[in-house]
């Protein structure tokens, strides 16, 4: 609180008083975080192709959030304080599991079209992304030896080979 009153230029008992605290900061903080990167999924799925496209799409544009965008960042700082993470509000949660919901179903969808390979089961899939786009934060720095970029193609090379055959039939060339 000392650190934002001083950028603020303003005394500390004057943020209280504007925000109320520092638990309002936070889940203002939150929501605009949830807001970009509800953004981010409508994005996603107006840009239209596959299930797959959209989903890694969507994984794109978050982590350009987290690396270009300053609500962004808060999932840096979230993903870096696990108790911070653990106080997550139920919001959140809720925002996390309708993206989630939506990429399995573009899965599921692609699924059932012929453009994932049998064996896949969209909630594993579904799962493993975001257990490996999640862990990202808690991890990367900028400056460290790849950028976000790279880390980003070297993972969706990962999901296309694990789930596909055909990654031209979802626009994607490697």
């Amino acid at each position: 609180m000392d650190d934002l009153a001083s950028a603020l230029s303003v005394a500390k008992p004057t943020l209280y008083r504007a925000v109320g605290g520092k638990e309002a900061i936070v889940h203002a903080c939150e929501q605009r975080m949830n807001a970009c990167f509800m953004s981010a999924l409508h994005q996603a799925e107006a840009a239209g192709g596959t299930g797959l496209a959209r989903a890694l799409r969507y994984l794109r544009l978050s982590l350009d959030l987290i690396d270009h965008n300053d609500f962004g960042r808060l999932v840096l700082v979230i993903g870096g304080k696990a108790d911070l993470f653990a106080a997550m509000s139920e919001e959140t949660r809720a925002m996390r599991e309708h993206v989630q919901s939506k990429i399995r179903g573009w899965l599921a969808a692609d699924l059932k079209a012929g453009l994932l390979r049998p064996s896949v089961e969209p909630k594993v899939a579904t799962l493993a992304m975001f257990a490996v786009f999640n862990f990202i934060p808690r991890w990367y720095r900028a400056g460290g030896p790849s950028t976000l970029a790279e880390i980003c193609e070297s993972n969706t090379r990962l999901f296309v080979w694990a789930l596909t055959d055909r990654p031209q039939a979802h626009g994607l060339e490697f």
